[in-house]
């Protein structure tokens, strides 16, 4: 799938005229396709969407979905976490240790801009798999009403382990556009027990019936060392978010939505500032820790054998795999 960084301005991007710069474009022959099957459904559900309704829980057409369940999506938040977190196992800084761990969990929001749906995982339904590390990927949906799917990860040799849980929602916001979330700590701790935790922002896609498509990520990122008392709030789309945030830039243009920036503090004390794009790059009092393609992401592999409830076993997945979308709509 074509994917680009718009940071420029596009006059159709959004509905009403209204211009947006920055975040990431969809390739046109992919929403083409999407765009019929999302405004038979939307005919299918009427208004009630437009009222805030959570989008988790309605059914949707198949050929709006990828083949894989949200209990496999959800590992690519951690697509840099065998690199960032071996270095940060490799030395000693408590601060540069931070911006490394700042660092893996920017770069890997850009692994998430995904145009398909992930299937909802049922109940009891787990995922299990392995990074090329040796670390071993446990997931399992824990709740239905709302879902919500708890996760471990546990490196090789005991040099970190992840946990934590995911809660997703979406809601239309009018109809072109969607605001969603997924909710709920991740949590690090590395080999001598240092212990991080941090959440991810919420995403808004634009252009879901008109315009080109284009998603942001908005909010903040709330990074905590929860052993050293350093804390950084990461703000994305800083000049939306205004105050302190937009303080942070000098520059008379407008930053495009993309931008990140915040600081590192220990207490009242500041030790750095942080200034970037979750699409591009990220820097540290001006120092890049992550470059886009300059550092090798991390693909699960799927463990052999695993138990009668993982997601692989699932006939739609199955289906949706082979090409068969009628079959997949019917277990849907």
């Amino acid at each position: 799938m074509a994917r680009e960084s718009l940071d420029i301005r596009d006059d159709d991007a959004a509905a009403g005229g209204e211009a947006v710069s920055g975040g990431f474009k969809y390739s046109k022959e992919e929403v083409k396709e999407q765009r019929k099957a999302t405004l038979e459904f939307l005919k299918r559900v009427g208004k009630s969407l437009f009222t805030g309704k959570d989008l988790v829980s309605v059914s949707m057409p198949v050929t709006l979905f990828e083949p894989r369940s949200f209990l496999e999506r959800v590992t690519d938040v951690w697509s840099f976490a065998p690199h960032y977190l071996r270095l940060a196992n490799e030395t000693g800084d408590k601060v540069e240790r931070f911006k490394l761990i700042m660092a893996m969990a920017i770069a890997s929001l850009r692994q998430t801009v995904i145009a398909r749906k992930p299937f909802n995982p049922i109940l009891g339904e787990t995922f299990e798999a392995s990074f090329e590390d040796g670390a071993q990927i446990f997931a399992e949906q824990t709740s239905h009403h709302p879902p919500v799917s708890h996760y471990e990860v546990d490196g090789p040799n005991g040099d970190y382990h992840i946990d934590g849980y995911a809660a997703w929602s979406a809601s239309l916001k009018g109809p072109n556009s969607l605001k969603g979330h997924q909710t709920g700590p991740i949590n690090i701790r590395l080999r001598d027990g240092t212990e991080y935790t941090y959440n991810l922002p919420y995403l808004v896609l634009q252009g879901i019936m008109v315009g080109t498509r284009v998603l942001q990520y908005e909010g903040v990122m709330k990074f905590r060392d929860i052993s050293n008392n350093l804390e950084c709030d990461l703000a994305f789309n800083p000049d939306k978010a205004g105050g302190f945030f937009k303080s942070l830039f000098s520059r008379k243009k407008r930053a495009p939505a993309d931008t990140i920036s915040g600081e590192c503090k220990r207490g009242e004390e500041t030790l750095f500032e942080v200034q970037g794009s979750w699409l591009s790059h990220l820097e540290c009092n001006g120092k890049r820790y992550w470059t886009i393609d300059e550092v090798k992401k991390s693909t699960p592999t799927l463990v052999d054998n695993p138990l009668p409830s993982d997601c692989r076993y699932r006939e739609d997945l199955i289906a949706l795999k082979s090409g068969d979308q009628k079959t997949a709509q019917k277990y849907s």
